[in-house]
């Protein structure tokens, strides 16, 4: 995933993440908004991990690519 577009879906999940638990405080526990702002929370939040996992794993790769064309730009 390009950086860009991680750093964007992160700053949007957290803005939703933001605005969901916000309205949890406001809502009725019994009615059923209640359930489905707790579903979208979930949701939510494994979005974001699911972004900071692939994102992280993308640097890894990147950084072990950069050291292997250091060892070889060493050798040369």
């Amino acid at each position: 995933m390009d950086p860009t577009l991680s750093r964007i879906a992160f700053t949007i999940a957290m803005t939703f993440l933001i605005l969901a638990i916000y309205s949890l405080i406001l809502i009725d526990p019994n009615s059923p908004e209640f359930i489905i702002d707790v579903i979208s929370i979930i949701i939510l939040t494994v979005f974001i991990l699911v972004v900071l996992w692939e994102t992280k794993r993308e640097l890894s790769s990147y950084e072990k690519e950069l050291e292997s064309l250091e060892k070889e730009s060493q050798k040369s």
